[in-house]
């Protein structure tokens, strides 16, 4: 990336935000920018501090109803009896997770597994009708990687095309591909839909 574009992008934020023209998008948008690019992108503190408070406030903002996609994703995980937590936030704060799905390896850790259920906001379509995710979307799985976390994205293109016992094979089979497994002892504490969200802490940071 150009830096004088940047820089003169920079500048052009700046100028806007002291006008009062932005809206908390923009300032979502800000922080994100900020959070991919790094020095590269670097905002005055006053715009930072107002983007950083933005985002912060769109991550906690309670979450009071659930698509009919993520529920009929629950719904087929509590019948594959798979031990998860809905709307949990990550440690730095950056993301809300759909589900998080844990397994223990036998060794006494977690495997741990985001579940993004990415409705058609997260994708771009192409003049030949097919999709490929945003950049958003991208920017997300690649941030969760990188906090230790393996990633199961479920499109809703894919999901409404398939039967419901293909769903079930198809979600039994990626999260056996990522060492999840059933634990239907968990069943009676698990989570549904409309539990809070919690803090994702990684496994070398827990007690």
């Amino acid at each position: 990336v150009d830096k004088d574009v940047l820089d003169r992008l920079l500048h052009q934020l700046d100028y806007v935000a002291q006008s009062s023209t932005l809206d908390e998008i923009d300032y979502q948008q800000i922080f994100q920018a900020q959070h991919l690019f790094g020095d590269c992108f670097k905002p005055s503190a006053a715009l930072l501090g107002q983007a950083r408070e933005a985002w912060t406030k769109q991550i906690k903002s309670v979450v009071t109803s659930h698509s009919s996609f993520e529920k009929e994703v629950a719904t087929c995980l509590d019948r594959l009896g798979i031990a998860y937590e809905v709307e949990v936030i990550t440690e730095d704060g950056m993301h809300r997770m759909d589900m998080l799905a844990r397994s223990n390896t036998g060794d006494g850790d977690e495997k741990l597994v985001a579940i993004e259920c990415d409705g058609p906001f997260h994708f771009l379509r192409a003049s030949n009708g097919t999709c490929r995710i945003d950049g958003s979307t991208y920017a997300r799985n690649r941030d969760l990687h990188n906090l230790g976390l393996d990633v199961l994205c479920i499109s809703v293109h894919d999901w409404h095309d398939m039967k419901k016992d293909e769903r079930e094979a198809y979600l039994s089979g990626e999260l056996h591909k990522r060492d999840i497994k059933h634990s239907f002892k968990c069943d009676a504490t698990k989570p549904t839909p409309q539990a809070s969200a919690g803090t994702y802490v990684p496994p070398h940071r827990r007690r």
